[in-house]
C-alpha cells in the first residue's frame, strides 16, 4: 500500500510584524577609509584643489564637500578628516609662498607675482588698476551730478515758494517763476506754487 507524503504549508498570520533588525547592524559603509583620507590629504599638501584630489581618489566633490561640512559640525567620523585637510591646505600655502620668495632673490617676476597678491591695490595689475580707478572716477562723478540736481530742484522750489507768495502783488511775477524752470521740472514746480498761494490765502483770510 502506497503512502503518500504529507508536506505543511506555513502561511503567516495575518498582521504580523516583519523581523526587527538586529541591533548593532550597521548601514553602508562611508567610503572615507584611510587610504582615501591619506590620498587626499597628501594631495592637498602638493596644493591640489579638494574637489580634484578627491577625484584623484576617487570620491566625487559633492562627497566630500559633504565630509568637511559634517567636520565642521562636529561629526565624530569626519571632524578629523576635516581638521586635516584644513592643515594641509595651510602648509601648502606656507610651502609655496617660501619657494616664490626664494624664487625672488634670482627672478623679480616672483616678487612682482607676490606683490600683486598681497597687495592688488598698489601692485596688482595695472590694466586692471586703471580699469577701476576709471569706475571709480565714473561712480563719484555720477554722486556729484545726483546731489547737484537734488539741491537745483530745491532751490527751485525754495524759490518758486516765495515767489508764489507774490503772485497777487502784480503781473511779471508768475513769469519770473517760469523762467527759473526747465520743462522737465516746470509743471510741478508750478503746481507746488500754486498750492502755497492757497495756503498763503487761507493763512491771511
Amino acid at each position: 500500500m502506497a503512502t503518500q507524503k504529507t508536506t505543511k504549508k506555513t502561511t503567516k498570520k495575518k498582521g504580523a510584524k516583519p523581523c526587527a533588525k538586529k541591533k548593532g547592524a550597521k548601514g553602508r559603509p562611508s567610503k572615507l577609509t584611510d587610504t582615501v583620507k591619506k590620498k587626499i590629504v597628501d594631495a592637498v599638501k602638493r596644493g591640489t584643489p579638494l574637489t580634484a584630489a578627491a577625484a584623484s581618489a576617487g570620491i566625487s566633490s559633492s562627497a566630500v564637500m559633504q565630509w568637511m561640512k559634517l567636520g565642521r559640525e562636529g561629526k565624530a567620523a569626519f571632524s578629523d578628516f576635516e581638521g586635516a585637510v584644513t592643515r594641509a591646505r595651510e602648509e601648502a600655502i606656507d610651502i609655496y609662498v617660501q619657494r616664490i620668495r626664494v624664487a625672488s632673490d634670482t627672478d623679480h617676476r616672483a616678487a612682482a607675482w607676490m606683490l600683486a597678491r598681497l597687495d592688488p591695490c598698489n601692485f596688482g595689475d595695472p590694466g586692471k588698476r586703471q580699469t577701476e580707478e576709471r569706475e571709480r572716477r565714473l561712480y563719484d562723478a555720477q554722486v556729484m551730478k545726483a546731489e547737484a540736481d537734488a539741491r537745483l530742484v530745491s532751490a527751485k522750489a525754495f524759490a518758486a515758494e516765495a515767489m508764489a507768495k507774490r503772485l497777487d502783488s502784480g503781473a511779471g511775477v508768475l513769469d519770473d517763476v517760469v523762467a527759473l524752470l526747465d520743462e522737465n521740472d516746470a509743471r510741478d514746480i508750478i503746481r507746488a506754487a500754486v498750492k502755497a498761494t492757497e495756503r498763503s490765502e487761507a493763512e491771511n483770510g
